[in-house]
């Protein structure tokens, strides 16, 4: 990463390259300060981070190499992991009409039989120094198999989608989303077979499953609280 200067067409202070007798780096001061005086609001700190490009994996000097298809440590091997991967991916696409460029440009990692998502060429585990840490993943949670062994899409990856889902999607309004996030199962009159994608204006909020009394929501308790926080403040 390097950091971009910031030139903000607000009142605010520069980043600070000392403090209290410590020194920082001086590109420091491309960031900003907002302070409540400067325009009545919270204070916030502002910098802009720009990715450089990913070294070469063969760069061996950097310790950078490719990454796997399974997580380091995990006891499946490679090819399974790859039959994993294409039988996850493919029974995602298919039932909720993903197109295959939605996800283009983007790799696969198995670990603990879970499919996680990323964008990243190379990574430099190889050059980090044991300690009292441990790599726990890498990009988005995104796929989990049920004890029939059918793919689930996490909540983590229907949103990341959004609009590249067309199919098994349900549009539900302020009263349904309500009593979903509450854990009611809202009646619907429309057929729905298998995992839903659920909408609210437009965009995905999360996983639903049909019912023979409607549709239950499976969004995780902590994220159904924000959501609800984000209603009552009127937050679209």
């Amino acid at each position: 990463m390097e950091l971009e200067p910031l030139e903000l067409p607000v009142p605010h202070a520069r980043g600070l390259t000392r403090f209290d007798g410590q020194r920082f780096d001086g590109r420091l001061e491309g960031a900003a300060r907002l302070y409540p005086h400067h325009l009545d609001s919270g204070g916030l700190f502002l910098a802009r981070l720009r990715r450089l490009p990913a070294p070469e994996a063969s760069d061996a000097g950097q310790g950078w190499s490719r990454v796997p298809p399974v997580f380091p440590g995990d006891p499946m091997d490679a090819s399974q992991a790859e039959e994993l991967i294409e039988a996850g991916v493919s029974a995602v696409r298919d039932h909720f009409g993903v197109a295959p460029e939605a996800m283009e440009g983007k790799s696969w990692m198995v670990r603990g039989g879970r499919l996680w998502l990323h964008g990243a060429a190379a990574w430099p585990a190889g050059a980090w120094s044991p300690g009292d840490w441990r790599v726990v993943s890498l990009g988005l949670r995104a796929l989990e198999f049920d004890t029939r062994g059918r793919p689930r899409p996490t909540n983590d990856l229907l949103q990341w989608l959004d609009r590249a889902v067309t199919a098994s999607a349900v549009e539900v309004d302020d009263e349904q989303l309500g009593r979903l996030l509450a854990g009611e199962r809202v009646p619907r009159a429309d057929e729905m077979k298998g995992l839903q994608a659920i909408r609210y204006r437009g965009r995905v909020v999360g996983r639903g499953v049909p019912g023979t009394d409607g549709l239950r929501s499976e969004v995780p308790r902590a994220r159904a609280r924000d959501l609800v926080a984000s209603l009552a403040g009127g937050s679209s």
